[in-house]
């Protein structure tokens, strides 16, 4: 068995020199044959067929969505500007009281200027959906405890929390409450949203593996944000997420 380099960085290659007469094996020379761009040579065919269709949808992708004058930022470990807009946008097409959605889904941030779908296509480069649940607040609590994979982004919802010495992994949940100031009740049930990936316990999110009345919308995620920049952009708003406290560390 070969194991290479994480997330696709490298291909394992083993050869094995094989004498078929005596039944033995010579010799085994495994490596690492790196895949990043400036380090292999496109297949001439290949790369044909990644120009044509790169030239076909460039229309398509340079449209302008809306415009970000300040840039929109993630922030892994924290709230951020992009995991509101993002979070948002999934609450409202949902329709749900609260949405969450994992940082690690999201991959560049925004610079300032123009938002174009190749962009968005950069932000969000998975094919996931939107998928609604209900959830108590006990499951609710839960998730947001689990810290092993950045900070989950919220919409409807705000939470205080502490770190737990020793424990990188959780952290402690003080307070939560709904955006209308109500309190997070640990036997209430909420009708939330969160994508496909987490929904099925990605990024170690197992609280959502118990939610109810689970349904898949098969609404893309990164449709639904190109949809709503386009919407906003049409008028010639500005979008300009901030970070406004959703999620805060106390001492």
């Amino acid at each position: 068995m070969v194991i290479p380099y994480c997330q696709g960085r490298a291909v394992g290659v083993t050869r094995i020199t094989f004498d078929p007469e005596a039944n033995k094996v010579l010799a085994v020379d495994s490596f690492l044959a790196p895949t990043f761009g400036d380090q292999t040579v496109p297949d001439a065919r290949v790369q044909a067929v990644i120009d044509k269709y790169n030239k076909d949808l460039a229309p398509l992708m340079a449209e302008v969505l809306a415009q970000a004058p300040n840039g929109i930022v993630r922030n892994y470990d924290g709230e951020s500007a992009m995991g509101k807009l993002v979070a948002d946008i999934m609450r409202k097409v949902a329709k749900a009281e609260i949405a969450f959605t994992n940082a690690g889904g999201l991959r560049t941030d925004i610079p300032p200027g123009p938002i174009t779908p190749g962009k968005v296509w950069e932000v969000i480069p998975f094919d996931n959906t939107i998928v609604t649940m209900k959830l108590t607040g006990a499951q609710i609590l839960d998730l947001l405890a689990n810290r092993s994979k950045g900070m989950v982004q919220t919409s409807g919802l705000k939470f205080t929390w502490k770190e737990i010495p020793g424990n990188t992994n959780r952290r402690e949940i003080v307070s939560a409450q709904l955006s209308d100031g109500r309190p997070l009740g640990s036997n209430a049930t909420y009708f939330v949203c969160t994508n496909d990936f987490v929904a099925g316990g990605g990024d170690n999110f197992t609280a959502f593996k118990s939610g109810t009345s689970l349904v898949n919308t098969q609404i893309l995620l990164r449709d639904a944000v190109i949809d709503y920049l386009r919407h906003e952009g049409a008028a010639g708003r500005p979008v300009t997420p901030v970070v406004e406290g959703r999620a805060v560390l106390v001492k």
